[in-house]
């Protein structure tokens, strides 16, 4: 994945705590179409912080994986 893609993905994670704390604020009750926008966008935004979390997840994974498969007395096992 590219440095900025990835980037980008972690700033979503820090938006999706940003739109959360906006969502917990009792005055955005008070603006439905604010607190529809804001609601919507959280649901989206928190979507793709799952998807780009497994995703690291499954990177983490791989190298682990990898490093077993270069570990002598572990490729056995890893195979």
């Amino acid at each position: 994945m590219k440095d900025s893609l990835r980037h980008q993905l972690q700033r979503l994670g820090m938006r999706l705590a940003e739109l959360d704390a906006h969502l917990a604020d009792p005055q955005l009750g008070q603006d439905i179409n604010r607190y529809r926008s804001v609601s919507r966008e959280q649901a989206e935004t928190a979507a793709l912080v799952q998807r780009f979390e497994a995703y690291q997840q499954r990177e983490a994974d791989l190298a682990e994986a990898r490093a077993m498969l270069s570990d002598p007395s572990l490729a056995d096992f890893a195979q």
